[in-house]
């Protein structure tokens, strides 16, 4: 009887464990701030083609879009968008209304040597380049 009672208790005690893991996300460590390090990935050809097609109201396209590849501080390569010949850019990415918006982006800065914009990145999600005059 007392064998039955401890392998009863002993069965509870995994699905109990089983259920605080699960309600808990599991025993995995947090979530990393970026997928694949703060290189953002470009969106190119069909990919890219609708979120290109979006303009601000003030008529202004983007020259390049991409994935943020997450939150924290990002990087994107100048010479992976062609169409991006300016002297100085702003980020912004797409919120859920497919609109650009500044909103969760920060620190946009030029590499000293004028082949990547760095900037901080507060979504996942698609993001442009937009040169500025």
């Amino acid at each position: 009887m007392v064998h039955q009672w401890t392998r009863t208790s002993a069965v509870l005690a995994l699905i109990l464990a089983a259920l605080v893991m699960a309600a808990c996300g599991g025993a995995s460590a947090p979530a990393a701030q970026s997928n694949s390090g703060p290189n953002v990935k470009p969106l190119t050809g069909p990919e890219a083609e609708g979120d290109m097609a979006i303009k601000l109201p003030n008529g202004n396209a983007p020259c390049g879009v991409f994935s943020s590849n997450g939150y924290g501080n990002r990087i994107a390569t100048l010479a992976d968008y062609p169409a991006c010949t300016a002297a100085t850019y702003k980020v912004l990415c797409l919120d859920s209304q497919a609109q650009w918006q500044a909103t969760n982006v920060s620190d946009v800065s030029l590499s000293p040597d004028k082949k990547q914009v760095y900037f901080t990145s507060h979504q996942e999600g698609t993001c442009g380049l937009f040169p500025q005059k």
